[in-house]
């Protein structure tokens, strides 16, 4: 059988042409095959593409109730120019409902701050993001160690998503926004950072056009699924109390298991504030 990298040009024509046969957002299923890709990849990341067909197939029917969530929110007026999108906080409670059905990773991180654009008349933001706290504390002191700020001092964009319906550009704007507002506030952070998975096809465009630069990359040993699912390292300790591979083999069986392809680095951009 014919064998195709996890990242080759067939693989990514398949994501188009399933995403155009279903009605979902082209993007957010490409950054979800390549995410959930590598489980099934083998150890030179290629698949055969029957397997990557199904596993995108899967992927795209999962995600269709979300888009019909999209299309009934959004208004079909033409995007209007930035400046006249509305700059507001998103609470919580929004924030998780974008996070869990808008977002490719589809979670959210509990206590983070949102901020979104919003269309004259439009329930849902064209763009959000959501700002919160460094994760693990090793991720903590070795950002800071780099940055040479105290840990405390960084805020981190932990998700960010822009509707198809979004202006050109609305990233860049919301970022900008984002740090005024960010600026005047008495928290006291000092830089703004985020993390990029260049291996599902992002290389960080929108926030080098919005004056962020490249600090830091980050080693990904491995993806780690449970039950077939993505699961950030955030979201396997917090359920499980580990991050040991063995540990949650012993607990998990064949529930857990991991990627064993090569991974590039992720990227670390900040500004600041």
């Amino acid at each position: 059988m014919t064998l195709v990298c996890i990242r080759s040009a067939e693989v990514l024509n398949l994501c188009t042409q399933i995403a155009e046969y279903t009605s979902v957002d082209v993007r957010t299923l490409r950054a979800s095959t390549l995410l959930h890709l590598p489980r099934l990849a083998n150890r030179c990341a290629q698949i055969s593409l029957p397997t990557a067909r199904a596993e995108i197939v899967g992927i795209a029917s999962r995600r269709r109730r979300y888009e019909r969530f999209i299309e009934s929110a959004y208004s079909s007026s033409p995007a209007p120019d930035l400046p006249s999108l509305h700059f507001r906080d998103i609470d919580e409670d929004l924030l998780k409902e974008l996070c869990e059905s808008l977002h490719y990773l589809g979670t959210h991180k509990k206590g983070s701050s949102g901020f979104g654009l919003f269309m004259p008349g439009d329930d849902l933001p064209a763009a959000y993001c959501s700002v919160s706290g460094v994760g693990f504390d090793s991720q903590r002191s070795s950002l800071a160690e780099k940055l040479q700020i105290e840990e405390q001092r960084i805020a981190v964009v932990s998700r960010s998503y822009t509707s198809p319906h979004a202006p050109r550009n609305a990233v860049s704007y919301l970022l900008a926004r984002v740090r005024k507002k960010l600026k005047k506030e008495p928290a006291a952070h000092q830089v703004l950072v985020t993390a990029v998975d260049s291996n599902l096809g992002f290389s960080g465009t929108s926030y080098l056009a919005a004056g962020w630069k490249l600090v830091n990359k980050r080693t990904i040993s491995a993806y780690r699924y449970v039950n077939g699912n993505f699961a950030a390292d955030r979201q396997v300790f917090s359920s499980f109390g580990t991050l040991s591979s063995d540990a949650l083999r012993a607990a998990l069986g064949a529930a857990y298991t991991e990627s064993i392809c090569p991974l590039d680095p992720r990227l670390i951009f900040g500004v600041m504030i």
